[in-house]
């Protein structure tokens, strides 16, 4: 998994993070995440003032977790 871009939105609490599962594709994926899925899937302690800041090896962690549970959506093209 290689994140593309992340987003945060600071009115409504969301990051949104644009990803690919294959590098050598032109496909990417889109996913909005609450802050309230951000803490519950990190493996670490995540403060609210932190969330627009994550490391992308940290985001990629909470997306594994969140994707044991929900679906990936589908593929666009970039």
């Amino acid at each position: 998994m290689e994140i593309i871009e992340t987003y945060f939105d600071e009115d409504e609490l969301i990051l949104e993070v644009r990803f690919n599962t294959d590098p050598n594709t032109e496909y990417f994926r889109s996913v909005k995440l609450s802050k309230e899925d951000i803490k519950y899937h990190s493996p670490l302690i995540v403060e609210d003032d932190e969330i627009p800041e994550l490391d992308h090896d940290l985001v990629i962690e909470i997306l594994e977790s969140y994707f044991d549970q929900n679906e990936m959506g589908e593929e666009e093209l970039l």
